[in-house]
Order: C-alpha cells, then structure tokens, then sequence
C-alpha cells in the first residue's frame, strides 16, 4: 500500500510540475474567480503609514492587494473598474458619507465583501458602519494579521463556500456527492494539490491542516470527512470513473481508495481534463 502511493505521488508530482501553470490560467480566465486566482483586495487609505504598508502584506499572504487614495468617488470607480473581493476601507472620520458609501457599493456589486479599519472610537459609528453592510468593523490599533484574518475570513464566506465552481463542477461529474463537508474539503485539497505540489507528499502535517485552517475546523476532522467521501465514492462507483480514464498512474481501481490515492485520483484527473484542453 505504502509503496503503491510513493509511486502515485512521484508520478503526479512530475505531471503536476508540468500542467500547474496551464490550469491555473484556464481556470482564472474561466471562472473569473476561485482561489486558484489570487482574491483581489482594495484598500482606501491617505496615510502612508498603513495603506501601502498593508497591502504589500496581503500580496506576500496571497492576495492581488492594490491601495488607493481615499478620496470616495475615485475609490468607488476604481471599484466599479475592478470589481474587487474585498475592500478594506480606512474611516478617520464620523461621518454618515462612509455608511452612504458603503451602501452604494452594495446596492451596485452586492458580493463586495467591505471591512471597515476605525481610527475612531464610537458606537455610533459602529453601528452606522455596521448597518450599513460592512462584513467587518476593526478599532484601530490592530495588528495587519488580524485585520489579514478577517479579509480572508470575509472573502471566504462571501465567495469561496464551494472554494472553486470549476472543481466542484468536475468532481459532481464524476458522480462525488456534494451534500457532505468532505466535498468542499476534497475540492480545496486538489486546490491546494495544483498550487503547491509538495503537499501531496504531507498530507497528515501539510495538506490537512491548511485545508483545516481555510474551512475554520481541524485537520483530525478534515481527515475523517474526507475518509467518508472515499468510502461513499466506493459505493456509488465513483471511484472507478476516476481511475479508469487511461492515466498513467498505477492501477489501484480494485481496492478502497485511501485519502491519499483518492486526491492524487482527483487530481490528476483534473489535469487531465486540462491537457485535452491545451
């Protein structure tokens, strides 16, 4: 068994270093979207001392960030031109235009997850702000992780449920069944798989726990949900289809699929699918 995934590994790892940057491309320009495309982020900010400084940490923690001046109707094109994930908007001010805003944006691209960065402490800002649509209200100061957290928490939730359509797509294709966790946790594996190849050899201290840290649970229950995707695959006979397309990956279509072989299954799939494409 363990001898039959070293070879799986190695075998997919070569294909994947060779197809990654094919799929990543198809699959942005595709879907306009996902997480195998960087979130784009824009920040709304005057000080030198935060907007830039913040957005060279969003881009070194996987966002496409850009900071602009926070002159509103400038901020509100450049929105309306980029259309980005999130908008991190900096309030020096209580004034009711940042609450009018934000309810434009919204009114105008109501998936535009805003965090609002407060340099004032009120209540009644927070309310305002609040009401008025924003996802999250941070008082300053706050450190850059955690205000990092909640962009990526806020563009979670608003956009990535399913992480990827095109992924998700693909595997109810094959016949995997979409109502459980281990579906959204499978489709973020082969996310994982396809941006970084090395994981696919660490499953137990790599894979698991950023999948675990993306959906906000554990690596323990990432690995029983996914267990409980392969035991489903098996019986519906899913895991035949995926192992059965003329790779050339060892044959292991006549046994239970481990959580390893069923990820490497899925994805060199996947890959495969893109190489027909090219």
């Amino acid at each position: 068994m363990l001898e039959r995934e070293h070879i799986l590994r190695t075998c997919l790892h070569k294909k994947l270093l060779k197809r990654r940057a094919l799929i990543l491309v198809k699959t942005s320009s595709k879907n306009g979207g996902g997480r195998l495309s960087k979130a784009r982020v824009l920040i709304g900010d005057n000080s030198c001392e935060f907007g830039m400084i913040f957005s060279r940490y969003l881009n070194r923690n996987g966002f496409d960030s850009l900071c602009r001046r926070n002159d509103l109707e400038l901020l509100k094109s450049e929105i309306l031109s980029i259309k980005p994930e999130a908008v991190v908007l900096c309030i020096l001010t209580a004034d009711n235009i940042y609450s009018e805003f934000i309810e434009d944006i919204l009114n105008l691209l109501p998936e535009t997850n805003i965090i609002a960065v407060l340099y004032i402490a009120s209540e009644k800002l927070y309310r305002s702000i609040t009401a008025a649509g924003a996802k999250y209200c941070i008082l300053m100061p706050s450190s850059m992780s955690s205000i990092c957290k909640a962009v990526d928490e806020a563009v979670e939730s608003g956009k990535f449920d399913v992480i990827n359509a095109e992924i998700a797509s693909f595997l109810i294709e094959y016949g995997f069944p979409n109502h459980i966790k281990g579906f959204g946790y499978l489709c973020t594996a082969i996310e994982l798989s396809i941006q970084c190849p090395e994981l696919i050899y660490d499953l137990t201290d790599g894979l698991y726990p950023k999948i675990a840290e993306i959906h906000n649970t554990t690596a323990s229950l990432v690995e029983r949900s996914l267990r409980h995707v392969a035991l489903l695959i098996s019986e519906n006979g899913a895991d035949k289809r995926i192992v059965c397309r003329g790779h050339d990956l060892p044959d292991f279509s006549e046994s239970h699929l481990t959580n390893s072989e069923m990820i490497c299954a899925a994805v060199d799939a996947f890959i495969e699918k893109y190489k027909k494409l090219s």
